[in-house]
C-alpha cells in the first residue's frame, strides 16, 4: 500500500477513535460477527460518527432485572432473549 494512503488512513483512524465511546476502538467486522455481538448483548447503536457500537451498558441493566438471569445465577453478559433460548 502506498505510504501516502497509509498515513491518511492512520489520520482518519485517529480522528474517528477520538469520537468512539469510552473504552472502544475501531475494528472491521462482518455481518455474522455483528449478529454474534448483538446476541451476546451488544446494542449495535449507531454513534454520532456513524459507526456502530456494540456496548452492553443498557443490556447489563436488563440482565440485572431478568428473572432468567436471577435464577441461573451466572455472571454472563448475554441479552435476556439469548439466555432464554440457551439451555443450562
Amino acid at each position: 500500500m502506498d505510504k501516502n494512503i497509509q498515513n491518511k488512513l492512520l489520520e482518519a483512524r485517529k480522528l474517528l477513535e477520538q469520537y468512539a465511546p469510552k473504552g472502544e476502538f475501531l475494528a472491521f467486522i462482518n455481518e455474522e460477527e455483528a449478529n454474534l455481538l448483538k446476541q451476546f448483548g451488544g446494542s449495535g447503536r449507531i454513534t454520532e460518527s456513524g459507526i456502530p457500537s456494540f456496548d452492553t451498558t443498557n443490556t447489563q441493566q436488563n440482565i440485572n432485572t431478568c428473572s432468567i438471569y436471577s435464577s441461573c445465577r451466572t455472571k454472563c453478559f448475554r441479552h435476556c432473549n439469548f439466555i432464554s433460548r440457551s439451555t443450562y
